[in-house]
């Protein structure tokens, strides 16, 4: 069962007794008292929290008047998943950047935070300006917020609500290998290592289990129910290509054993070594195409990623949590002379919307290889799409930004579903870098290069917006 995400609030105001000037107007002073009393104010923002955040529990809510208090506030309250500092009012203090060692750093550094200014008094943008040098100069992981409008404080902790969800997702990686390893990528990650890694970041289990395991599921599937699933696949497609119905009924049995699989460890996110498998061993350690099984499980709302490809497992988990879309694991190849990219590959959710959405028109045939089936999924022009991809040990994340239009199978595309989108194709070979991210980036339908921003802030990681100057 899911539980709710706790977000510490910590409020920064004058104490009652201070004043913010010695001989205040009497408007001023009237205005002060009758609508920024620090202890009205901050029940009327927490019960403005708890009206739109009905699944956050909101702890803390206490006043502090010195930025130096901060990091005892957050002591006492360790099992959160953030913090929300809200600055009220201004407060004559010596600045920060004359007291350092005042400043406990390292336990600002411990969750993530929001900093919000106040609206309802202009003059605590001057603590908010200050408090942001700090921020930035120390690199604590916060998203500062200087705005009026209310929802800007929302969208936020919907970001912070979504790594909370990270930590209670499994992940099932189907290989087992001590040695975790993308083919095109063409690197390898210590599996404990890569493991400690998105456990420290994310706090996020993966587990392993083998292909005999697998095979195992594939055997106890019953041939009725993978008929009916075949039955329906060809039923909502535009048409099949080349494919016989034997064929995509092996595949609807791969994706019951998959469920199954990820049912018995209670993983809600799923990748297979499927290369490995059906081609680098010379005989296959699979009995059918995991490709039209991933694409079922992100029609349902699981995650599922193809190739063994970790750091894009944890690029649509987390995205999942945030939009609530799939995505669609691509490789990409550019054309710098029509400012386009083509984004293609085998594993396409037909529900790119999201699970309640109708399905985007697709063809059913044979994967590239001649065997297997896959998807041909038809995207809509017009379409703005987000490409991103986490590296989780080197602490980086890449995004690039498009807009659909139109759908390709080029001769020379080995795979099924290629979109081409136009985007700032010369910029992204400019500051594309292999090493970090290998081939793959993964597609969402919608503008989510904010919201991937703000995650990187709050999770401490280096961005390179591959598409911009």
């Amino acid at each position: 069962m899911a539980s709710k995400t706790r977000l510490l609030v910590i409020f920064y105001s004058l104490k009652k007794e201070e004043k913010l000037f010695e001989r205040p107007l009497k408007l001023y002073a009237e205005y002060i008292e009758k609508i920024h009393d620090p202890d009205i104010r901050k029940m009327h923002i927490l019960n403005d929290l708890k009206a739109h955040c009905p699944d956050v529990e909101f702890v803390g809510g206490n006043i502090i008047s010195d930025f130096a208090d901060l990091a005892g506030e957050i002591k006492k309250y360790p099992d959160v998943d953030g913090v929300l500092f809200y600055i009220l009012t201004f407060v004559f203090r010596r600045p920060w950047f004359f007291r350092e060692e005042e400043i406990d750093v390292e336990t600002l550094k411990k969750y993530p935070m929001i900093v919000v200014f106040d609206p309802m008094q202009f003059v605590s943008g001057l603590s908010f300006f200050e408090f942001n040098d700090l921020l930035r100069e120390k690199r604590i992981k916060a998203i500062p917020i200087f705005s009026f409008d209310f929802n800007d404080v929302i969208k936020r902790i919907n970001l912070i609500k979504a790594l909370h969800k990270m930590k209670e997702s499994k992940i099932l990686y189907i290989g087992g290998e001590e040695v975790i390893w993308d083919h095109l990528y063409w690197s390898k990650e210590r599996k404990s290592e890569y493991l400690k890694a998105v456990k420290d970041v994310f706090g996020t289990d993966i587990v392993t289990m083998g292909y005999d395991k697998v095979n195992e599921y594939y055997k106890r599937v019953r041939d009725e129910d993978a008929k009916a699933l075949a039955k329906q696949w060809i039923e909502d497609a535009v048409t099949t290509i080349d494919i016989s119905e034997d064929e995509i009924i092996r595949d609807a049995k791969m994706y019951y054993a998959l469920k199954m699989a990820m049912q018995e460890v209670g993983a809600d996110a799923i990748t297979i070594d499927c290369i490995k498998a059906l081609f680098f061993i010379g005989q296959a350690l699979l009995p059918a195409f995991p490709c039209l099984a991933l694409a079922q499980l992100n029609n349902e709302g699981y995650t599922a990623v193809c190739e063994a490809d970790i750091n894009a497992v944890i690029t649509q988990l987390l995205m999942r949590h945030i939009s609530g879309k799939p995505g669609f694991i691509s490789d990409v190849t550019l054309d710098t002379s029509s400012n386009q990219a083509f984004y293609w590959h085998c594993i396409c959710p037909t529900k790119m919307y999201g699970e309640e959405a109708p399905h985007l028109p697709y063809i059913i045939r044979k994967t590239h290889v001649g065997e297997g089936v896959a998807l041909q999924v038809l995207a809509p022009a017009g379409q703005i799409i987000t490409a991103a991809k986490f590296n989780v040990p080197e602490r980086t994340l890449a995004i690039q930004r498009g807009k659909i239009i139109g759908n390709e199978h080029h001769i020379g595309c080995s795979c099924r579903t290629e979109w081409v989108a136009e985007t700032n194709s010369k910029k992204l070979l400019e500051k594309r870098v292999y090493r970090l991210f290998g081939s793959h980036r993964v597609v969402f339908f919608g503008d989510y290069r904010d919201e991937l921003l703000d995650i990187a802030k709050l999770i401490g990681f280096r961005v390179i917006e591959e598409d911009k100057e």
